[in-house]
């Protein structure tokens, strides 16, 4: 009897790690997943900064002196939103 609780004790703590080990990686891939979705979100905002600096200095001939100028001048949409890392 005493054999038996103790192979049945190791065999919850294989199947208990095991199932920790599987739950950790599965969230690492989750969060890294995350990440690189509020990347790529960040890599569009900042192209479309870039399009809208471009066209301003192209036809106004200066360059803005802030992202409101940008704005206010229709070439972004409102940029004061909560940061979407945060």
């Amino acid at each position: 009897m005493r054999r038996f609780l103790c192979l049945a004790i190791l065999l919850l703590t294989f199947l208990f790690g095991a199932a920790c080990s599987i739950y950790h990686k599965m969230m690492v891939s989750y969060q890294v997943g995350v990440l690189d979705a509020h990347e790529d979100v960040l890599k569009i905002d900042l192209r479309a900064f870039r399009q809208g600096i471009k066209q301003y200095t192209s036809e106004k001939g200066v360059a803005p002196q802030s992202l409101d100028d940008l704005v206010k001048a229709g070439y972004l949409p409102n940029i004061h939103r909560k940061d979407r890392l945060g």
